[in-house]
């Protein structure tokens, strides 16, 4: 498949949920370099006051850093791409324009480039992709790590920097995720462990590298979903991706599905989140 032209069909939707405003975003550039085989889709979910600032301010300066280092990605797109959320987490926190002492935003990022998918993230917004089994069957597998105080290795790594971890309390009950805070102050209580942005949780140990996951792109996979967390609070993976092979001749219509499926999973928990999530059907 390497340099062919790529075709892909995609949707994507976005709802606030229960909350006043919309923090996530979303970014889809087709035929990235003006090459047919490279495609890039990726969503952000902000975090904090200045959170809705961070999602956009990001979606705003990765194009911008691609192009800068076009011939680095297309050498060792590994390497490039983690030098590139340094630096756009670097730039994110320089802007005097965003608050970032305690917001920031998480960053998921697919790319389809010469016969392969390369998936980067940040935080706890998650690419799940449909997989077709010797039997015809579409299965789930989760490409991102979650990047959270339940993963061990970033809970250890908090730990080491000072951080303190815990729910968030009321009276003598805990409640929600695990939060990372300083010392016995009750700020920045953030979810996430790795981020761009948030100058307080940096301190702490929540960094900006990516985790980087390059598959190949062959006949068995059939489609992928790139999603904030609100998505998968309400829907778990494997009811996102029988969601999407029901309407993988209307992405659009798969998308707006996941929305509504999501919204009603998070209502029946008492959840109140963004949703928002992009499908990209492949035609093989």
């Amino acid at each position: 498949m390497s340099g062919k032209e790529l075709k892909l069909k995609y949707g994507s939707s976005s709802d606030c949920g229960r909350r006043p405003y919309q923090q996530d975003d979303y970014l889809i550039i087709t035929d990235l370099f003006d090459l047919k085989d490279t495609h890039l889709f990726a969503v952000f979910d902000g975090h904090g006051d200045d959170g809705a600032k961070a999602s956009q301010y990001i979606k705003q300066i990765l194009p911008d850093f691609l192009n800068k280092y076009k011939d680095n990605f297309l050498k060792d797109p590994k390497a490039t791409l983690t030098q590139i959320y340094d630096e756009m987490a670097e730039t994110l926190c320089d802007n005097d324009q965003i608050d970032t002492y305690i917001s920031g935003t998480t960053a998921v990022i697919a790319i389809f480039h010469d016969g392969k998918l390369i998936i980067s993230n940040v935080g706890d917004s998650r690419v799940v992709v449909g997989l077709e089994d010797e039997k015809g069957n579409i299965t789930a597998k989760q490409m991102t790590v979650d990047h959270n105080c339940y993963n061990k290795e970033e809970y250890d790594r908090i730990i080491s920097k000072g951080g303190r971890i815990e729910a968030l309390q009321f009276g003598e009950e805990s409640f929600g995720p695990l939060r990372i805070f300083k010392g016995s102050l009750p700020y920045p209580g953030l979810v996430v462990s790795r981020s761009l942005g948030d100058e307080v949780a940096r301190r702490l140990g929540v960094i900006s590298k990516p985790d980087i996951n390059i598959i190949d792109i062959d006949n068995k996979l059939k489609f992928c979903v790139l999603a904030t967390d609100g998505v998968w609070d309400g829907l778990s993976n494997d009811e996102v991706v029988e969601i999407v092979n029901a309407n993988m001749d209307d992405p659009q219509k798969a998308s707006e599905q996941v929305t509504q499926g999501s919204l009603d999973g998070m209502d029946k928990l008492q959840i109140d989140d963004n949703t928002t999530n992009v499908c990209v059907v492949l035609s093989h």
